[in-house]
């Protein structure tokens, strides 16, 4: 009797110890479906308004690019938060990433004000100034951790748009460099225009007919530039000032000014029995810059007065 018991004791173990050695391990938990989908699509819909900015043509396109892309991150960040289940192993780093987003569309909302200002003017440079965003640590750091797999989940992709940090520059152009030029080859081109750029920054005068530039002129801070073989007409005359020039749009990154002449000028030529006579115009360009209550400029420049400053909608092509 005895031994019956024990064997049905021993039988009775072995079953259990076989039963348990034979289950599988429990299974992990699905990702919630569509996680993945989220991260792609606002990481594609924020590549390609970081793109708009760095393509913006002007300053007009360059605002309306920064806000459109200051909405994207909104909403990007808003459907990372609500917009669908999230993974339970993903809570945190959604969590760090939803907030970083938050503070990048508030950074792209005052860099809209920047541009709105002047102290941005391109795009490129925009562009650059976004890599060293506060925020911008706080996005690296998400996108490398969500990219790291760990025990319980998987690695997920999102980030990809995310540039290097770039430090500003002050790219500048060589004075005299000729930026435009559009003279027609075989006109009468005596005329000669001389710049003295009064400023502390570089400028670039344009000389204008019919919102069209003929040709501009680089007129390095402080110095003095000639321009010679200016065909015979009337002309309106602009300039801007600035640091850190785009030669992709040709203008000025950074601090940007913009300024027409009220008066338009005149160069004509005239052929004399012994040689030509032509237009000499001399120009000093001394902008809203200086001190309040400076002393205007003499007849032998223009006065502050004399070209003031215009919004670049204004601008000639």
């Amino acid at each position: 009797m005895a031994r019956t018991a024990w064997i049905g004791v021993v039988l009775g173990l072995v079953m259990t110890l076989v039963g348990c050695a034979g289950a599988p391990p429990p299974p992990a938990p699905a990702p919630p479906v569509g996680y993945q989908d989220r991260l792609s699509r606002t990481d594609r819909d924020i590549s390609a308004a970081f793109d708009g900015i760095a393509r913006a043509p002007d300053l007009p396109a360059l605002t309306q690019s920064v806000l459109g892309a200051a909405g994207v991150v909104s909403a990007a960040s808003e459907q990372l938060a609500t917009g669908g289940p999230t993974p339970i192993q993903m809570t945190g780093p959604n969590g760090e990433l939803v907030a970083a987003l938050r503070q990048f569309g508030y950074e792209l909302a005052y860099l809209s004000q920047q541009i709105n200002l002047q102290v941005i003017c391109t795009g490129s440079t925009a562009a650059a100034a976004i890599t060293t965003a506060p925020s911008m640590d706080a996005l690296r750091a998400a996108s490398t951790g969500i990219g790291t797999p760990t025990a319980d989940r998987p690695a997920f992709e999102w980030g990809g748009w995310i540039p290097a940090a770039r430090d500003a520059v002050n790219a500048r152009m060589p004075n005299g460099r000729v930026v435009v030029d559009r003279r027609a080859a075989g006109s009468p081109a005596d005329g000669v225009l001389e710049v003295t750029d009064d400023e502390d920054v570089d400028a670039v005068l344009a000389l204008s007919r019919q919102g069209k530039i003929v040709v501009s002129v680089a007129v390095g801070a402080r110095k003095t530039v000639r321009l010679d073989g200016i065909p015979d007409g009337v002309y309106d005359l602009y300039y801007s000032t600035g640091t850190d020039w785009d030669d992709v749009v040709g203008a000025f990154g950074r601090g940007c000014e913009f300024h027409r002449f009220t008066d338009p000028t005149t160069f004509s030529s005239q052929a004399l029995p012994d040689g030509t006579s032509y237009t000499v115009q001399t120009i000093t360009l001394h902008t809203s810059r200086d001190e309040p209550g400076a002393a205007p400029e003499d007849a032998a420049g223009a006065a502050a007065d004399e070209a003031p400053e215009v919004p670049p909608t204004q601008l000639p092509r």
